[in-house]
């Protein structure tokens, strides 16, 4: 009689277990299932915005400007606002540059028009100088 008691008793011990187990396995899916995955904001492109990437048109691809471009500075700066610096990334043999402002939504390709300088409407980006004039006046520059 003993005997079948702890039987008993050891079989519902690890019923209840399992039970346990399929509730906890339940509770995670819910919550994984709610939560949105960390960093997977991604743009029309498939860039990770969250990981700092944008698509470039002359690289063909997601990049990060801050790491494969020219980082062009202002040259007027107020000591009271945040520096907001430009970019430019060159095609892969140099004949062209993607500009990159922050104020502009769509980036403008600048195109070779002389030895070392490429340009766009208002926008002229100096390959020497590594300067980049906005209606003919030099308001980005790399140090």
């Amino acid at each position: 009689m003993k005997k079948i008691i702890l039987l008993g008793s050891v079989f519902a011990i690890l019923a209840s277990c399992q039970n346990s187990t399929k509730q906890q396995t339940q509770v995670n899916d819910s919550i994984s299932q709610e939560m949105p995955s960390i960093g997977g904001n991604k743009d029309k492109h498939g860039c990770l915005s969250s990981a700092g990437q944008t698509w470039s048109q002359i690289k063909n691809d997601c990049i990060q400007v801050f790491s494969v471009g020219i980082r062009l500075n202002p040259v007027a700066i107020d000591s009271t606002e945040a520096i907001i610096s430009a970019f430019v990334v060159p095609n892969t043999d140099s004949s062209a540059f993607e500009l990159f402002l922050a104020d502009n939504e769509e980036t403008v390709i600048l195109n070779k028009q002389a030895d070392d300088v490429f340009s766009h409407n208002q926008f002229k980006y100096n390959k020497k100088t590594k300067d980049l004039s906005i209606n003919d006046k030099i308001a980005y520059k790399s140090e």
